[in-house]
């Protein structure tokens, strides 16, 4: 008996190695393979979202790496002016809200948090979801 649920617990584990594997094929082919630049070329990029059909992933990213270069604000403001009626960033989120969006330290509203950089055309304005849906996942009333 025990041969046996060794057997169906291997069966069971290589099949979710299979799946692990498929999905992650299946997320590299959303996006496009790593292009390197030259650091002049870099310098010169004015939209990394979208750069000869592409992102320009080493303007904000380790090469062939996905942590950022820095703080993910920074990295933002390099782009994008900031005014007053955005979002306010690194601040932190109350307790038990935002849980389902990607935090900057686990607790900290960025950028990054309401907006995809990597999906700008979904929901506009390369938000995450639409606005008042977005807004709710924090805000009570919006």
């Amino acid at each position: 008996m025990k041969s046996r649920s060794k057997s169906r617990l291997l069966v069971a584990l290589a099949l979710l190695v299979l799946a692990a594997t498929i999905a992650g094929i299946a997320a590299l082919r959303r996006h496009r393979s790593w292009v390197s630049y030259p650091d002049a070329e870099l310098a010169s990029i004015k939209n990394a979202h979208d750069y000869k059909g592409g992102p320009a992933c080493p303007v904000c990213h380790l090469e062939r790496d996905a942590r950022l270069k820095a703080d993910p604000v920074v990295l933002c403001q390099r782009c994008h002016k900031f005014i007053h009626k955005n979002h306010p960033v690194n601040v932190t989120v109350k307790l038990g809200t935002g849980k389902d969006l990607p935090l900057w330290a686990k607790d900290h509203v960025v950028c990054h948090t309401c907006h995809d950089p990597h999906d700008l055309k979904s929901f506009g304005d390369g938000l995450r979801m639409k606005f008042d849906q977005l807004c709710l996942r924090c805000h009570d009333k919006h």
